[in-house]
């Protein structure tokens, strides 16, 4: 039998090994929450680790079961039935408009109300008689949707199953008064004819507009102004700025198309119309073109341009983060509706980036500042314009993984040179925070990516050109990181170190190279090394072991303590393979 594992409370390993915090929720917590668990991965396999990471995780989660609790009793039944009276009202208003604007209630039809499933009709005997009722199918099976959608709750507005109980017995109520408002109408009865010319009188929003209900006192909320809101927002949860950047270019780009609209006139028409112009907004027009245009011409004169529009991705993201401000718009209460999810962005084709064939890299490894005829140019940050294209040639790794590495991240493990790819600080097994100037990134490690923390023998030829001594240079100064001179700033998104190394590279590399084709870019190093590992018989698990590719058929079988398929030894064996002897490399003496 084998050994129990001794591991941290609320602790488990999933298949793939990792270990994730999972604390199982209450009926209630789990009605506040709408899960039945809170579940985080510990991104580790070691119960050591596990046991430094477990507290911390744990807690969150705690505080995040405290304040849903929090947010379930501000949510009370008052609010709710508040908004009942509401939809009531806008009921009854769109009976008032279709009873009188026929001129002849006799023809007047009760309507079916629009919760979506229809209505049921039901016969119950009232003083000896026979009376028709109809109540909503959803009613029978669905009470809980039937709420939300009368009291237009948005998907994270969360009630207490307590709240749901007190309020089944209000919905059923509300649905009654606005059935018998309709049969008033219908029988002729003066008083109720009188108090639909009221509402009528009164302009009150149909429900069938596609304009949202809101409250007079929302009327005149803008897009703009509910932009600031969202960002103030933001700000005090302490989020970075960047994303606050990165939404007000969106909600410029919807001003300057439709102005600056009261954001309950804003319907599902006019988002989807915007998510249209996204998708044929080109993605890096000349600047001198983007400074002087706006969106909408910028669209119009991209058709004649014809250069490549913005990617399926970056529109979902807009998408997102219209979605995102005009979602806080339903949470306070401004509109009922948020018309940004209703959009769907084409699907797109994903960018196809070419590998560098052998006159490429030729090119690229006879660039100036390789062979000693030029200096390093000031944007080329040093040794990272000599180091980053050969370490991306010979390791199959991402730019950003390579620009943020530390001195300390080169290392023998099992007798052999590895690079560490990883996002956690060595002593404390903590995760960097993007505000730490040392802080590190690894694609996707936080969403469960276990494969992208990795570890990549040097190889023969990586020794060769002089990397090792390159690195034991850089121990010997004060500060942790291989490329110190590459940093971010603070216009781009935080802990993305190689953004504007990268923009100079690009413009560097074209301008040297005369290699033009826009589907040749630093990544492609990345695929080049995919491609030559496949040429030398590589195996594709060791690809995808040393470049960081989950590997979805193994489903964790035969992985070491560490998560590895590969001892360091195979790895080391099969890297050396990749080592493009047909290509000069070398780095000028200084």
């Amino acid at each position: 039998m084998a050994k129990k594992e001794n591991l941290p409370n609320f602790c488990r390993r999933k298949t793939d090994r990792t270990i994730e915090v999972r604390i199982t929720l209450t009926e209630d917590q789990a009605n506040l929450l709408g899960k039945k668990n809170l579940v985080k991965s510990l991104k580790t396999k070691s119960v050591a680790v596990a046991r430094r990471r477990a507290p911390g995780v744990v807690s969150e989660l705690l505080e995040q079961i405290n304040q849903s609790d929090d947010k379930g009793k501000n949510l009370s039944v008052e609010i709710l039935q508040k908004r009942m009276l509401e939809w009531k009202i806008r009921k009854q208003t769109h009976c008032a408009n279709l009873a009188l604007s026929t001129g002849d209630l006799e023809d007047f039809k009760l309507p079916l109300f629009d919760i979506k499933e229809g209505w049921v009709e039901t016969t119950s005997i009232v003083n000896g008689q026979n009376v028709v009722q109809y109540q909503p199918k959803k009613m029978f099976s669905h009470p809980k949707k039937v709420i939300r959608e009368i009291c237009s709750m948005n998907e994270d507005e969360i009630v207490s199953e307590s709240a749901f109980t007190m309020l089944r017995q209000s919905v059923s109520e509300t649905v009654a008064a606005v059935e018998n408002f309709a049969k008033e109408l219908k029988s002729g009865n003066p008083e109720a004819i009188e108090f639909a010319s009221q509402l009528v009188r009164k302009k009150t929003k149909s429900v069938d507009s596609d304009v949202p209900y809101q409250s007079e006192s929302a009327a005149a909320v803008t897009v703009t102004q509910a932009f600031d809101s969202w960002s103030d927002w933001h700000k005090r949860e302490g989020k970075d700025e960047d994303t606050i950047t990165s939404f007000k270019t969106n909600i410029d780009r919807f001003v300057s198309v439709f102005g600056d609209l009261p954001v309950a006139n804003v319907t599902s028409a006019d988002a989807d119309k915007f998510v249209r112009l996204l998708e044929k907004c080109p993605a890096r027009p000349p600047k001198s073109v983007r400074e002087d245009m706006t969106f909408n011409e910028l669209v119009d004169w991209n058709q004649e341009a014809g250069m490549n529009c913005l990617s399926a991705g970056t529109v979902r993201s807009a998408v997102s983060a219209m979605s995102a401000i005009f979602g806080k718009c339903v949470r306070d209460g401004t509109i009922s509706k948020n018309p940004f999810r209703v959009p769907k962005v084409s699907k797109g084709k994903k960018a196809n980036r070419k590998f560098f064939d052998e006159r490429d890299l030729k090119k690229i490894f006879s660039m100036p500042y390789y062979t000693g005829s030029e200096p390093i140019p000031p944007g080329g940050k040093g040794p990272a314009a000599l180091w980053l294209p050969i370490l991306a040639l010979l390791t199959g790794a991402r730019q950003e993984e390579i620009a943020q590495l530390h001195h300390s991240d080169v290392k023998k493990v099992d007798g052999v040179w590895v690079i560490s790819f990883q996002d956690v600080d060595e002593v404390s097994g903590e995760h960097y925070t993007l505000d730490d100037p040392e802080s590190k990134r690894i694609k996707n490690s936080h969403g469960g990516d276990a494969a992208a923390m990795r570890l990549v023998p040097v190889s023969n030829r990586l020794i060769e050109i002089g990397f090792l001594d390159f690195v034991e240079k850089q121990r010997s100064s004060s500060v942790k990181r291989l490329f110190p001179e590459v940093k971010h700033n603070s216009k781009v998104i935080k802990g993305n170190k190689a953004r504007n190394w990268s923009k100079w590279w690009g413009k560097y590399f074209r301008e040297k190279t005369g290699i033009t084709d826009p589907t040749k870019v630093f990544h492609s190093f990345r695929h080049t090394f995919r491609h030559e590992a496949r040429q030398v018989g590589v195996l594709e698990d060791v690809i995808k072991e040393l470049s960081g590719h989950e590997n979805h058929d193994d489903y964790g079988y035969g992985r070491n303590i560490h998560g590895r398929r590969f001892d360091v030894d195979t790895l080391k064996r099969e890297i050396d393979k990749i080592a493009f002897k047909k290509i000069s490399i070398s780095i000028p003496k200084t």
